[in-house]
């Protein structure tokens, strides 16, 4: 027993000895411990981070109550809806039964659901507001989409709703002016380069290049496609349901144009400050014609308890003036005559109140001193009560060793002709000799001016323009006025005057079963064309007549179509 302790005792030794010596370390861990245990200089928490210490906490506060109340909400909602995501089948047709329109009967059933779509055993279903749609379906492993059956209303029934005899007969007389509508020219060209086109009734169009841009402003790239319409006789005004007034003032057209540009079906305009140039025929130049450029008109404006006839179509177009006046620069006729405008040299006024004017002319004037003492009394006799004339010994009279120059007169001098006859400047003898001079150049003048080809416009916007002039007609107006029958409608026809003597055509108003046609000339020939439906039938009236003031009844229609209208505007002899 002995023995073993002993034993023992020499394994402990061995294994003290073995291990490393430590004392080191302890003595390092005393003196850490006594440098920790040493004051040290106190360190100031600064506001800034208890401030963001503060907000840190705060904010793992808060989201930690918001993950609470989430999952509060999760769970509560689970345990009032225990339908899982398995109970909500997708909804597929039946194969059997295919669907002609999903679309529609998809609408239809969500517009029209009154009964649920499943059993009465199951839940009350919860119905959303917005929707009417249910929230929630029981689960069921055989559910098909249950449809209502829709009223069909497919496009037979759509052709079969019932239409009124007065919107057929303006369809009908919608179709027959589209067949007798002027049709339109195109042209393509390079919005890189200047273009001149040349129309089929003579109008020209001059195109600067780069004029077109976008209705955003931004510029064209590619070819552009101009569409041009020409309307210079009363088939193309008539047949294109056009007049010629503005505001109700009738006007005398010498043509009139619409003009519109598309660059692939997209429409382009004319660019800021960017004019087209446009030349219109004239058969009969007159220097008073101006540019008038047309705007829609609502109908009736302006006409208390009247419409426009045939106003269903909107194709009113009420002409407005743009100016651009053709008038030219005329040479005046000018003649020489004695210059009234000098002044007298010296004024004398004597003690009896006598006012004396002295008046000096040059030495090479070519008129006599007598013909310049006549001028002078006819011009100053209310200035002066005496006049005295003298010429002077050089062409710039003064004072003898004087630069300043004393006025002179008796010059001849270049000057209108009618100006000179207001004033008196002309005697009996030469007036007469002019007024034959003057006739001769007016004939010569006019003859020259019905020469000229064109009118000629700069034009900033396109659409409809029209060379135009009122028709400053000094006759008495009247409303004429036309009975087409108790059992017509005034709006199932389209009526216009033409006028006989100058090229204008005026449209009517409609008023129950009459046409009315307001401010017309009193006793002007005018040719009237009214073209109506009744009973399904295109019926048309020309007819030659003089404004009065007595109402016209009997007016005889007969049916007519497109090529046999155009026909008898063609007969008549209208400019």
């Amino acid at each position: 027993m002995k023995q073993n302790y002993t034993m023992e005792n020499k394994l402990r030794s061995k294994e003290e000895a073995e291990q490393p010596d430590l004392a080191h370390v302890d003595r390092h861990w005393q003196e850490m411990r006594s440098l920790l245990s040493a004051p040290a200089y106190p360190v100031k928490k600064s506001i800034r981070g208890k401030m963001l210490l503060g907000s840190v906490l705060a904010g793992l506060f808060i989201l930690g109550g918001l993950v609470f109340l989430l999952k509060y909400e999760n769970g509560k909602t689970n345990t009032g809806n225990s339908v899982s995501q398995k109970e909500f089948p997708k909804i597929k047709a039946d194969p059997k039964e295919p669907l002609q329109n999903p679309v529609t009967v998809v609408r239809q059933t969500v517009t029209n659901i009154t009964k649920p779509l499943y059993n009465a055993s199951s839940k009350k279903e919860k119905i959303n507001i917005a929707g009417n749609l249910p929230t929630s379906y029981p689960a069921t492993t055989d559910q098909k989409m249950i449809t209502v059956p829709e009223k069909k209303q497919n496009i037979s029934d759509l052709n079969a709703i019932q239409t009124t005899d007065e919107e057929k007969n303006k369809q009908l007389l919608l179709q027959f002016f589209n067949t007798v509508e002027k049709p339109s020219q195109q042209f393509v060209i390079n919005n890189y380069k200047d273009t001149n086109l040349v129309c089929m009734q003579g109008t020209r169009v001059f195109i600067p290049a780069n004029v077109f841009v976008y209705t955003n402003n931004t510029a064209v790239s590619s070819a552009i496609t101009i569409e041009i319409k020409e309307f210079y006789s009363y088939q193309d005004i008539v047949g294109s349901k056009l007049s010629t007034t503005s505001d109700g003032g009738q006007l005398v057209s010498g043509g009139m144009l619409y003009i519109a540009a598309k660059q692939n079906g997209k429409e382009v305009v004319l660019a800021n400050t960017k004019k087209m140039f446009i030349k219109m025929p004239a058969t009969d130049y007159d220097e008073q014609m101006q540019l008038f450029t047309g705007q829609k008109q609502t109908a009736g404006a302006g006409n208390s308890g009247t419409d426009y006839a045939y106003d269903y179509n909107n194709d009113n177009i009420n002409w407005k003036p743009a100016g651009q006046f053709q008038g030219l620069k005329r040479s005046r006729f000018m003649i020489k005559t004695f210059d009234p405008y000098g002044q007298p040299y010296q004024t004398i006024e004597k003690n009896n109140g006598t006012i004396v004017g002295k008046f000096i002319i040059k030495r090479n004037c070519p008129m006599s001193n007598a013909d310049v003492l006549k001028g002078l009394k006819g011009h100053f006799e209310l200035f002066y009560d005496k006049i005295k004339l003298r010429r002077s010994w050089s062409n710039r009279p003064g004072r003898l060793f004087s630069r300043s120059k004393w006025p002179i007169v008796g010059d001849s001098v270049m000057m209108e002709y009618t100006t000179a006859k207001r004033l008196k400047l002309v005697s009996k003898i030469d007036m007469e000799k002019y007024e034959k001079q003057l006739l001769k150049d007016s004939i010569q003048w006019n003859e020259r001016v019905k020469s000229i080809p064109f009118y000629e416009f700069e034009i900033s916007k396109m659409g409809f323009m029209n060379c135009d002039r009122f028709q400053n007609n000094t006759d008495p107006k009247v409303e004429f006025t036309l009975n087409l029958g108790e059992e017509e409608n005034a709006a199932n026809f389209f009526s216009v005057l033409a006028f006989d003597n100058y090229r204008s055509v005026m449209q009517g108003y409609c008023g129950k079963n009459k046409l009315l046609f307001s401010g017309i000339p009193k006793y002007s020939n005018v040719h009237l064309v009214c073209v109506g439906v009744k009973n399904g039938k295109v019926l048309s009236c020309i007819k030659s007549m003089q404004v009065g003031t007595e109402e016209v009844k009997g007016l005889k229609f007969e049916e007519t179509t497109p090529e046999k209208f155009m026909a008898q505007l063609a007969v008549l002899h209208l400019k």
